[in-house]
């Protein structure tokens, strides 16, 4: 016992077998100890923005109360702050204090626009510091001002708050500023053009100068800042800083443009030949070209089509006449035709028809020309009988003709012969098979009465006699013929297609039977166990009869075929179970659905009607519809049904006093009890307790054939007592941080 104070205590004696317990309560009194504290204090701390706290040592473990200046919450301003430390235990009393300081916390200085470009009034650079709500005082190298001129200048900036102090210095550079030249393009010139004013400015004012820095001997520049020509060429005029650049400024790069200075243009006049078109004959043809003055020192090209040498062959040439030299150029442009000679072309005008594309000769004067030919209608080369139009085109550089020409082609006598005129039964229409010279040859057919004017079209069916009218359908040949013609009966073979056994599916299910000639019609005869039946359904053997249904054939086909047992999947499930006197089985579920199905149970080899009676089975299930097969043989299990014990027991009883037990079993059978621990006889279902403890007992039901043995169940029971006396001495003691005795005394 380590508390402070009053303390009371309840003190309990244990009962007899003559007496019950006792119960007494007493209090005393327990003054609290002295103890040191001592504040550690950080080590130099500075403002971070979080509480400062300071730790507390000696003795270990007891709790203490620590205040500052503003109450419990720990400092976080930079500045000295005082601290008190005071025991809150009940068993300790003692109390400290002392001082805790916050250094003020270093800044982080960025500088900025440390480097600038001159522009004639005083600059600085700029300062960011973090934390960024600070006072910030700049110190420059002049007193009194800025700098403005260009160089290196060093500042220093001081930043001060509550909680944060510091200074940073940095270079400051104004370099000279940058100037460029603005010019004003100058214009493309002609040999003879006045003198071209050049025209350029600096963007700080200073002044400009122009010069020829390439093609000096083809222009030049006055002292009027004018562009000169001499002659015709390329220069290239540059204007340029005039003096270089102060401290300020840095100097300017030059600008250079190219000017074109183009020769003078000249009228030179071209004579072509007598007329602006000839027509070929062999012969060259030229034009004269002609200048006025003395400007072009050399003779005047002539170029047809770009070529000097005067044209022979038809065709259109343009006519260029060129006068150049350095100063002056001329040139003039004409065209002429010289046309193709007319040439006469002859067509073969007609042709027999041959099966191939028409080919009509062509014929020119003069002899041997090239021709193209192109048929306008159609634009194929023609093939059957007709009139075409051919076009003719000569294709030669020297004469040209285009002739629009008849060519007519002729139809061809044709040979018409049956291949067979005698016909068999076929159920189909029919028709004769003609044979022609050349082979391929389109006819038409009509079939007529033998004995009269009725006609039975284009295809004959029904045996008889016929007359058939065969005539030429294509327009390319000529002929026509009569021919005899007859129909007779035909045979028809059956037999079976596919295996002559089947599965059972729901469906009408028989053999296919294929008749040569195919697609004629069937009438089937079937038995089953020798009765009619309109469908082979069910499962079982059939015999059957097939003969054509057409007058027109005849044959017959006999035979049986089988229909088996479809298979049956069988799926059993809940193959365990719990025994409730009736009789059980597992579930079933049959693929298709819905099938019946027969039980055959046994149990160790020997066969039994229904599974009743806990224990392990045999079961196999069978399909009992003869037109599914299918089995499953699975194990069992009928389960021993479980006991439930229900009991309501006295929590106590007298002692040497009979109590009777009067649990039940859930099945009824009888409920046998046993003595676990405690003082006490049990017989039967009677306990008597005979101790001062208490008694636990036992309740359970053994198992059989059918149940399970139940689960024992135990309860406890009490013995009643009687109130004993407790009497309780030396209950005012000093606190000594030991354990606390007093004296006890039962009755």
């Amino acid at each position: 016992m380590r508390a402070r104070g009053i303390i009371t205590v309840q003190l309990e004696a244990e009962g007899s077998l003559r007496s019950g317990a006792v119960t007494r309560t007493v209090t005393f009194e327990v003054t609290p100890q002295p103890a040191t504290v001592q504040i550690e204090l950080p080590d130099s701390p500075v403002f971070t923005g979080s509480p400062c706290r300071s730790a507390i040592t000696t003795p270990p473990g007891l709790p203490v109360l620590i205040e500052y200046a503003n109450g419990l919450e720990p400092p976080v301003q930079a500045g000295s702050h005082p601290v008190t430390a005071r025991i809150v235990s009940p068993d300790y009393t003692g109390e400290a204090s002392a001082t805790l300081t916050i250094a003020k916390a270093p800044i982080s200085f960025l500088w900025l626009e440390v480097e600038t470009v001159y522009d004639g009034g005083p600059q600085r650079p700029r300062v960011v510091t973090e934390p960024s709500d600070l006072t910030v005082v700049f110190q420059g190298p002049f007193s009194e001002s800025d700098p403005v001129f260009g160089g290196t200048y060093i500042f220093t900036a001081t930043a001060s708050g509550p909680n944060h102090f510091g200074t940073s210095s940095t270079e400051f550079i104004i370099q000279p500023r940058p100037q460029s030249i603005s010019f004003v393009p100058p214009a493309d010139m002609t040999y003879g053009d006045a003198p071209q004013p050049l025209s350029a400015s600096l963007d700080s004012g200073r002044p400009v100068r122009f010069e020829v820095v390439s093609g000096s001997d083809i222009a030049g520049v006055d002292s009027d800042n004018r562009l000169v020509a001499f002659r015709a060429g390329e220069v290239v005029v540059r204007a340029r800083e005039q003096n270089p650049a102060a401290r300020d400024y840095a100097p300017a790069d030059p600008v250079d443009y190219t000017v074109q200075i183009a020769r003078k243009e000249v009228p030179i006049t071209l004579e072509l030949p007598s007329a602006s078109s000839v027509v070929y004959d062999g012969s060259p043809w030229s034009a004269i070209a002609s200048a006025d003055g003395k400007i072009f020192t050399r003779d005047i090209t002539l170029l047809y089509n770009g070529v000097e040498h005067p044209p022979v062959l038809p065709g259109t040439y343009e006519v260029e006449a060129l006068g150049e030299n350095d100063r002056y150029f001329g040139q003039a442009t004409a065209s002429f035709t010289i046309n193709k000679a007319p040439a006469t072309v002859q067509v073969e005008s007609s042709l027999a028809f041959t099966g191939n594309a028409a080919t009509p000769s062509v014929t020119t004067t003069p002899e041997a020309l090239t021709v193209l030919t192109r048929w306008v209608d159609p634009e194929s080369p023609p093939v059957d009988v007709g009139t075409y139009v051919l076009e003719v085109v000569v294709e030669d550089p020297r004469y040209e003709a285009t002739v629009l020409a008849d060519v007519t082609i002729l139809p061809r006598p044709l040979t018409i012969e049956p291949a067979e005129t005698e016909l068999v039964f076929t159920g189909s229409p029919q028709t004769l098979e003609i044979l022609t010279d050349p082979p391929g040859v389109a006819v038409t057919q009509e079939f007529f009465a033998v004995d009269g004017p009725q006609s039975f079209g284009s295809t004959i069916t029904e045996p008889g006699e016929y007359t058939a009218l065969i005539e030429v359908a294509d327009a390319n040949y000529t002929g026509v013929t009569n021919l005899p013609v007859s129909i007779v009966p035909a045979d028809v073979t059956l037999s079976v297609e596919v295996p002559e056994t089947f599965i059972y599916n729901q469906l009408d299910q028989r053999p296919a039977i294929a008749s040569d000639p195919t697609g004629v019609d069937l009438d089937w005869t079937l038995l089953k166990e020798g009765e009619p039946v309109s469908a082979a359904v069910d499962a079982g053997t059939y015999s059957f009869t097939v003969t054509p249904g057409h007058p027109g054939f005849s044959g017959v086909l006999t035979g049986e075929f089988t229909i088996q047992p479809a298979p049956l999947t069988i799926s059993l499930s809940a193959l365990t179970t719990v025994y409730d006197g009736s009789s059980r089985a597992p579930a079933v579920q049959t693929l298709p659905e819905e099938v019946a199905v027969s039980f055959a149970f046994s149990q160790e080899g020997a066969a039994v009607s229904e599974a009743v009676n806990a224990g392990i089975y045999t079961v196999e299930v069978s399909s009992s519809d003869p037109n599914y097969t299918g089995s499953v043989t699975e194990t069992f299990t009928i389960e021993r049904a479980p006991i439930l014990i229900s009991w309501e027991a006295p929590a106590s009883t007298p002692v040497n006093e009979p109590l009777t037990l009067t649990a039940l079993a859930s099945n009824g059978y009888a409920v046998e009890y046993a003595l676990i621990s405690g003082e006490a006889l049990l017989v039967d279902s009677v306990l008597t307790l005979l101790g001062s403890g208490p008694v636990v007992v036992s309740a359970q039901v053994p198992g059989d054939e059918k149940y399970q043995a139940a689960e024992p169940i135990e309860v406890t029971v009490n013995p009643l007592f009687t109130e004993a006396q407790i009497a309780v001495s030396d209950l005012f003691q000093v606190y000594n941080g030991g354990a606390i005795e007093v004296e006890v005394e039962t009755t």
